[in-house]
């Protein structure tokens, strides 16, 4: 699932299926990784696999055995720099000197297909987007993105409507009083 919010910050929910994001032409991609779970990203570029671990120095893009830390927001760069006509190497920063190198075929470099080894996360891809009128964008390959627009609107609607009935109780609960201190009132 996509979602694409006016800040310029796309979002994918990742589970069973594997979610493809789009690179568009620029040199830098500004990712993170949250989840409430402890997991394992699984990233393809072009034909090279990476994935994020965490150990003692930090973030790695390395297949060790330990996974990212739930509740924290990992982030790293994609960093894409022609390295021959048909090549160009990506430079996976994760901080420090926390750098993974990997090349790529240049008519591949458009796509990062993102795995989840098991738990659910979502990655954050922070960029210009090229239409700025796009307020919301939901799409799925199977087809659920219609239910998460109806599920939201339900959602501000009940909160709507929850503002609604807390404002008519405190009126309510105002005019009870003041009928109440009409009473009370000497009569003169």
């Amino acid at each position: 699932m996509l979602l694409t919010f006016p800040s310029d910050v796309r979002v994918w929910n990742v589970a069973e299926t594997p979610a493809t994001v789009p690179l568009d032409g620029g040199t830098q991609h500004f990712l993170s990784v949250f989840s409430v779970h402890e997991s394992r990203p699984i990233f393809t570029l072009g034909k090279e696999d990476f994935s994020l671990s965490h150990n003692q120095k930090g973030l790695m893009a390395v297949n060790a055995p330990d996974p990212l830390p739930a509740f924290e927001e990992h982030n790293f760069t994609l960093t894409i720099t022609p390295s021959s006509p048909r090549f160009v190497t990506c430079y996976i920063k994760l901080g420090g000197d926390n750098n993974t190198q990997i090349p790529v075929a240049n008519e591949l470099r458009r796509k990062l297909t993102v795995k989840s080894s098991g738990k659910q996360f979502y990655l954050l891809l922070r960029q210009p987007s090229s239409s700025s009128s796009d307020l919301l964008l939901l799409s799925h390959e199977d087809g659920d993105g219609g239910a998460v627009v109806a599920l939201s609107l339900l959602l501000a609607i009940a909160v709507l409507g929850l503002i609604g009935v807390l404002f008519y109780i405190w009126t309510l609960k105002v005019f009870c009083l003041e009928v109440r201190l009409f009473r009370l009132r000497p009569n003169v």
